[in-house]
């Protein structure tokens, strides 16, 4: 199946340990300081965003070679049902 994905669509993505960490230290490069952020997670433990942010604020910690130590290879999308009736059957 191919589904098409727009890129401000929301991604839920679970942080391990180095991504919260990671998330720190862009914020500080932002900010200049650490803060009071604290990346919000949601009851199941999911940081929620927008795919192109994901994309920007992790893109640098993947690779093909290893399997991403930062967050859980597998992350949730939320796909708009787009076709009109009668298209798609």
């Amino acid at each position: 199946m191919i589904v098409d994905v727009n890129l401000n669509s929301t991604c839920w993505v679970k942080l391990r340990p180095r991504g919260m960490i990671h998330l720190l230290e862009l914020h500080k490069k932002v900010t200049g300081k650490y803060g009071d952020y604290v990346p919000r997670l949601d009851k199941d433990g999911y940081y929620r965003c927008q795919l192109w942010s994901f994309m920007q604020e992790f893109g640098e910690t993947v690779s093909e070679a290893s399997i991403p130590d930062h967050f859980d290879i597998n992350i949730r999308l939320e796909v708009k049902d787009t076709c009109q009736p009668g298209e798609g059957e």
